[in-house]
């Protein structure tokens, strides 16, 4: 599939729309979104109009194109917010959140009812049914896609803020309480958990602060249960009606959506769906979260956000090299499918008049040529492009989502949670490994056994199953790389832990904590090393031994926090510069476990803290385990891609500022090939063999990408 969100009601307007369709298959596009909202389609209690949605399946059909229907509902109908003025969301402060427009959702009714609202689920459900039955049998329909951007608030409360956080309506406390009956199933077992002494449930009261933790925690992952249990009554509601078509969601990872305002768990969505799709999935970190959930599932780019902007701020203008990497970064990890949001630029609200493929006029323009070529080069070689996948990755990085929330407990924002994920991942993934993110839920059903590396970024509020499953991994063979206060508070307790590393973790790691510190403390033994600037304090670590790219005596800088480490039965890596250890290894079992006493992804991710890539990489290298390619240039990245047809090697410069020769080479076993040849521009380039491995050397130009085929 490859194509353009279209339709998203009143634009555009209907008199573009048969010009507009057979210009797009003309174009060599296939595949089409267009909105079902259920405000727009549903304007009174017992009246359905679907005209629109059905002229538009008539001319998709007549002209060759799929279509994708995106079901919206976060825009309830005027009957239904008037019939039932008690359906809104409460805030935490008090606030109704009234129903209302926003720049995405500009025929009004958003958020839509609160999700504990009986009459509004009745009423979803009712819209959704007549809308499968219509168009379960059409033939331009390709898939259901049953959410747009799941989150609660549609974008009125999005960032973390205490106050914002929804809903505290009578009928979300009642599923509480019921929800937590089922979690604890007694009275006295959410007493010890959440240290409280309440007689019975009707004394318990809805969490509205955030420094105790436990209870917070539970209250958002109430709503993450609420938004997947949505899902399942939309997937389920469809699957009885109609077997043929998929069913998909389209998620946004963090930063941009966060598990305490948005609560929604791509990894658990993806699992009740046929497909998986994702907005912002160009970028690597966001295409690898959605690969990592849905685990061998179809993957689209839902929204490609090439031409974002707004009525002031006008998008910037994508060249050929900017368009090929939005399509060959998330192919080089595995996704399969392209819509541009979208085909024409918007002409209602604020996002007007960006985000268009063509201009206001509906004419072509350069960008929209350089997505035809693109296109183009992919359908002609759709036979073999359709079957490739990633190798394996051996190497994955832990995404909690109960540590993100704790993090905003601890410090009214997901900065330290974010930025310890995405540069762990960043750091490894420009080092050229292949790289999973991967959630607790999928590490308690077992997934550990796919990889041989599990970074963990920053696991301070840990599950007690999740560690007792990364001890019998280790225990089997696996390295485990840990970052600072590994178990510091457990969610089976709620409580600080009296012994670092915890649950039992301190004989894995061999080490004990020490002295802690935080950047807000300042010793004269290492302020002199130390590195203030407006992201924080980084602190130093020196290299007691040389391994993978380090060495003995350099300066790693790590972020904010000194923990000490005691190092009762493991190796010192590396110390803080008072000599105290501050990375260590340690046998347990068959395998190894790294614990580091500070924050490298942080680092790398904030400040470019190019040597804390470098130990990152480094402390991988100890499995033994190398990327499949390997660049002399760490600015380029190249992947191998495997099919029936053979092996593709896709070539993207990561940074943007390298000019001139690279030399690539292959660890995996590639056959009796002799040259690779890129599928947009014809060239060869020769292969040749330098102690046994394939070797290749390209002129790479900046920011530029390609693809090849080894032949």
């Amino acid at each position: 599939p490859f194509g353009a969100q279209y339709y998203r009601a009143p634009t555009p307007s209907r008199d573009d729309w048969e010009r507009d369709l057979k210009n797009i298959r003309e174009l060599g596009f296939n595949t089409i979104k267009i909105w079902a909202q259920w405000r727009w389609n549903n304007p009174a209690r017992d009246r359905y109009d679907f005209t629109d949605i059905d002229k538009l399946m008539e001319l998709a059909y007549r002209y060759g194109l799929k279509v994708i229907i995106n079901t919206i509902f976060d825009v309830a109908p005027a009957w239904f917010c008037r019939m039932y003025p008690d359906s809104v969301m409460i805030t935490n402060s008090g606030r109704r959140v009234e129903y209302q427009t926003v720049s995405c959702r500009q025929i009004g009714g958003a958020p839509g009812p609160c999700y504990h609202h009986e009459e509004g689920r009745k009423y979803r459900l009712l819209f959704l049914e007549e809308l499968v039955k219509r168009y379960r049998e059409h033939p331009a329909l390709y898939v259901w896609d049953l959410w747009n951007e799941p989150e609660l608030t549609c974008n009125i409360f999005r960032r973390p803020v205490l106050d914002d956080l929804v809903c505290y309506c009578r009928n979300s406390e009642e599923e509480f309480i019921k929800w937590l009956k089922d979690k604890y199933g007694c009275i006295d077992e959410l007493n010890r958990r959440w240290h409280r002494n309440y007689n019975s449930w009707d004394e318990v009261e809805l969490p509205r602060a955030r420094e105790v933790f436990k209870d917070m925690i539970d209250w958002r992952c109430f709503f993450i249960d609420t938004l997947v249990n949505e899902l399942k009554y939309r997937v389920e509601l469809v699957k009885k009606h109609d077997q043929v078509h998929p069913v998909m969601v389209h998620t946004v990872p963090m930063p941009y959506f966060n598990q305490v305002t948005c609560c929604s768990d791509e990894y658990r969505m993806a699992r009740l769906c046929d497909m998986f799709g994702n907005s912002i999935g160009s970028h690597p970190f966001s295409a690898s979260i959605s690969m990592s959930a849905a685990k061998g599932k179809t993957v689209i780019n839902s929204e490609i956000h090439a031409l974002g902007g707004n009525t002031y701020e006008r998008p910037s203008i994508p060249s050929f090299k900017d368009m090929k990497k939005h399509i060959l970064v998330p192919l080089a990890r595995g996704i399969k499918g392209f819509l541009f949001w979208q085909y024409r630029c918007e002409t209602l609200g604020l996002e007007a008049p960006a985000w268009g493929l063509t201009d206001l006029k509906g004419e072509k323009t350069e960008w929209l040529e350089y997505a035809v070529q693109i296109n183009n080069m992919l359908q002609q070689n759709a036979g073999l492009i359709s079957g490739l996948k990633p190798l394996p990755s051996r190497v994955a990085v832990v995404n909690s989502t109960r540590n993100q929330i704790f993090d905003w407990c601890a410090s009214g924002g997901i900065d330290k949670h974010y930025h310890s994920v995405y540069g762990a991942f960043m750091a490894l993934y420009r080092g050229g490994y292949n790289v999973d993110i991967i959630s607790c839920e999928q590490v308690l059903d077992g997934v550990l056994e796919d990889y041989k590396v599990i970074y963990y970024p920053f696991p301070y509020y840990l599950e007690k199953g999740v560690a007792e499953k990364l001890k019998q991994w280790v225990r089997a063979g696996g390295l485990l790389i840990s970052e600072a206060f590994f178990g510091g508070i457990t969610d089976d307790t709620g409580l600080h832990s009296t012994e670092i590393p915890s649950c039992g973790f301190s004989k894995v790691f061999g080490v004990t904590e020490g002295l802690v510190t935080s950047g807000n403390v300042s010793y004269d033994s290492y302020s002199s090393e130390s590195r203030q600037d407006d992201t924080g304090l980084y602190v130093p670590l020196f290299m007691e031994k040389d391994f993978g790219n380090v060495k003995k005596g350099q300066k790693v800088l790590a972020y904010y926090y000194r923990e000490e480490l005691k190092a009762d039965n493991a190796e010192v890596l590396a110390r803080f510069n008072d000599g105290k250890a501050a990375v260590t290894c340690s046998a347990y079992g068959a395998g190894k476990a790294v614990m580091i006493g500070s924050l490298l992804g942080y680092a790398y991710s904030k400040n470019g803290a190019s040597e804390a890539g470098l130990l990152i990489n480094s402390l991988v290298s100890l499995s033994g385990v190398v990327p499949y390619i390997e660049t002399d240039n760490s600015e380029v990245r190249a992947d191998i891609l495997s099919g029936r047809d053979g092996e593709f090697v896709i070539v993207v410069d990561n940074d943007g500022h390298y000019s001139g020769k690279v030399k690539f080479t292959i660890n995996v076993e590639t056959g009796s090939r002799d040259k690779l040849t890129s599928l947009l521009t014809g060239e060869s380039t020769p292969l040749y063999t330098e102690d046994g491995k394939t070797t290749f050397e390209l002129m790479i130009d900046s920011r530029d990408s390609d693809i090849f085929r080894l032949c």
